[in-house]
């Protein structure tokens, strides 16, 4: 049984989230910080790392160190106020990140996603064409060219590139950005249609980006031609 390591206080309300966790067959493991943390990490690598980022200098120090180096483990951050998860994002320390309050549900689709890309770390990076996007590295480029995204744009992208060619409801969508504060099906579409306008040729006929009506959207794979009948 793989294990979700977790450095985080005692006043979250860890029995709904561990009883998620052992329906998906994954153990959970506690720790009190950095130190703690590092020395678990250590010993057995996690399927995911939580990190509550309201402990004292919780990214200083050992943790920090050992997570500059080993990239390839997802980690999310949990925060109170969205200055505590802005310089993680920005050193690249965390993967994705939840903004309390949230849901029972927000959580679970989100380290869904999460341990989804853990399990097909391998695929990384995804390559769709010319687009290419580095999971870790939180790096696009099409063509050989950087692309600037958004937090929210990057997130949407990250979350399809996890499983291309498969469909994502909007509410799956929707919960990969509750932490960014866009929490309805407009904020999703509104993103998209961003998004498209910076990696497609011609955002009006998609060819990485496709929507399935009704329904949501998934990310081209190799399957798919150009141009393969997608609307916006």
């Amino acid at each position: 049984m793989k294990t979700i390591l977790a450095l985080i206080r005692s006043s979250w309300p860890t029995a709904l989230w561990q009883a998620e966790l052992e329906n998906a067959e994954y153990q959970w493991q506690q720790t009190v910080d950095g130190p703690g943390a590092v020395a678990v990490l250590n010993r057995e690598l996690p399927a995911l790392l939580v990190i509550d980022l309201a402990l004292p200098s919780v990214l200083d120090g050992p943790l920090r160190h050992w997570l500059r180096h080993n990239r390839n483990l997802p980690v999310l951050a949990l925060a109170s106020q969205p200055e505590e998860f802005e310089q993680a994002l920005q050193e690249d320390l965390v993967d994705d990140f939840l903004l309390q309050p949230f849901s029972p549900r927000q959580w679970s689709v989100r380290v869904s996603l999460l341990l989804q890309r853990s399990s097909s770390s391998s695929t990384w990076p995804v390559k769709v064409g010319q687009l290419r996007i580095e999971s870790a590295r939180r790096r696009v480029t099409l063509a050989g060219r950087p692309v600037e995204l958004t937090t929210s744009e990057l997130a949407l992208l990250k979350a399809m590139a996890a499983d291309p060619g498969r469909v994502f409801t909007r509410s799956e969508l929707q919960a990969s950005l509750a932490s960014a504060g866009s929490r309805t099906d407009r904020a999703v579409d509104c993103h998209i249609k961003n998004l498209r306008r910076k990696i497609e040729s011609n955002p009006r006929q998609p060819n990485l980006v496709l929507t399935v009506h009704g329904i949501g959207y998934r990310l081209a794979s190799s399957a798919d031609r150009p141009a393969s009948g997608a609307t916006p």
